[in-house]
């Protein structure tokens, strides 16, 4: 049985995980530093880190050879087939 503290710190990194989604998927072209993905996601930077290599190891994301994070082509392509 989770705890109340567990509970809202999932919760917390859920509502974080959606926010990155949408961001990606509302302006696909976008290229986000984990510190701007901390800021849209409001969440630390070592739990934002995680959710984009969750990400990146998803096929959502794609890593720049900078170390910014974008949309995978084969997330966008998905995307639009959902849309059809």
């Amino acid at each position: 049985m989770r705890s109340h503290q567990q509970g809202m710190m999932f919760s917390r990194i859920e509502r974080g995980l959606s926010r990155l989604k949408n961001a990606f998927l509302e302006e696909p072209g976008v290229v986000v530093t984990v510190e701007r993905a901390c800021r849209v996601s409001g969440l630390d930077e070592s739990s934002c880190y995680v959710l984009l290599t969750a990400l990146e190891h998803a096929r959502f994301l794609w890593r720049t050879y900078d170390g910014r994070f974008r949309l995978h082509p084969e997330a966008m392509m998905a995307e639009d087939r959902d849309r059809e």
